[in-house]
């Protein structure tokens, strides 16, 4: 331990998880952040990316649940089981934005559609906040199960 609340990291677990760093991850979670952004989610309409995200946190392994919340509206629980009883990790985040996209004269920033431009950056509607936060969950899962590592105690997400 390393001053308060600082830990050290193993050098043999910082050079695995550096090993997953690779184009085809961010290539991954790139297209991941495209593909919400792209899904309309104003709020009240949350149910096409909760299935979306819900779909995706499945396929690496993760115990999945959507929850209905109203109609239309859906959570999305997930859980990746750990190896032992250690500290539980959650992960959360909401699906909505505060605008639908179709109000007159937004800019191409606010709209539901990803936008590449110069130096790699994401534009669109819900991309910052916070759409982009499930790609990086992907990606830190990702870069886990590829190291071969498993937490001792659960991850999970909650809304």
């Amino acid at each position: 331990m390393t001053g308060m609340g600082a830990t050290t990291i193993d050098p043999e677990i910082g050079r695995a998880l550096d090993a997953g760093l690779d184009d085809a991850l961010r290539d991954e979670m790139v297209d991941f952040t495209r593909s919400l952004v792209d899904i309309p989610s104003p709020t009240g309409e949350e149910g096409a990316i909760a299935a979306h995200v819900a779909e995706r946190f499945a396929e690496l392994g993760l115990v999945t649940e959507l929850q209905e919340v109203e109609p239309g509206r859906h959570n999305v629980v997930a859980r990746w089981p750990g190896s032992g009883d250690g500290p539980s990790l959650l992960f959360n985040g909401h699906f909505d934005t505060g605008m639908s996209g179709r109000e007159e004269g937004l800019p191409f920033g606010l709209r539901p559609k990803a936008t590449i431009v110069e130096d790699d950056w994401i534009y669109g509607l819900g991309v910052s906040n916070m759409k982009v936060a499930f790609a990086g969950y992907l990606g830190a899962i990702r870069l886990l199960q590829r190291a071969g590592l498993r937490p001792s105690g659960d991850l999970l997400h909650q809304p």
